[in-house]
C-alpha cells in the first residue's frame, strides 16, 4: 500500500471517528431530551427500569454512585434495572433528573484534547503534501 493510500485510509478513519463522536453526542442529547420530557411516564415501573438500565449500560452511570446518592443498597439498583422492583413513584422523577444531570455534565465535558487536535492537523498536512 502506498503512502498516499495509507494517508487517505487514515484520514477516512478519522472522519469516521468524528461521525461516531457526533452520533454519540446526538444520542446523548436525545436521551437527555427524553429524560427532560414531562410526558415520560415514570409511574410505569418498566419505563423507569429501562431508564436505569440504559443509564448504567450506555451512559456509564455507576450503580455504586446511584446507591450512594440515594442511600440504598447496590442490590436495590440492580433490582431497579431488572424491573424486579422500583422506588416510590414520587422518588422516580428525582432519580431520573439526577441521571439526566450526570449525563448532561458528561456530555458538556466531552472534548478533543489539544494533543489529539495536533495529531489530526499533522495528518491532514501530510495528506495535503502527499496528494500534491
Amino acid at each position: 500500500m502506498t503512502k498516499v493510500a495509507k494517508a487517505a485510509r487514515f484520514a477516512e478513519s478519522m472522519d469516521r471517528m468524528s461521525l461516531i463522536d457526533a452520533w454519540n453526542k446526538s444520542t446523548e442529547k436525545g436521551f437527555i431530551d427524553l429524560l427532560s420530557d414531562p410526558s415520560l411516564d415514570l409511574t410505569d415501573s418498566k419505563i423507569f427500569g429501562a431508564v436505569i438500565k440504559t443509564a448504567i449500560s450506555r451512559y456509564n452511570i455507576k450503580p455504586f454512585d446511584m446507591s450512594d446518592e440515594f442511600g440504598v443498597n447496590l442490590s436495590t439498583i440492580t433490582r431497579w434495572s431488572k424491573n424486579d422492583s422500583a422506588p416510590h413513584k414520587r422518588l422516580r422523577p428525582i432519580i431520573v433528573d439526577w441521571i439526566r444531570q450526570i449525563i448532561q455534565l458528561e456530555a458538556d465535558h466531552i472534548s478533543v484534547s489539544d494533543d489529539d487536535k495536533a495529531v489530526v492537523h499533522q495528518v491532514l498536512e501530510r495528506q495535503a503534501l502527499l496528494t500534491r
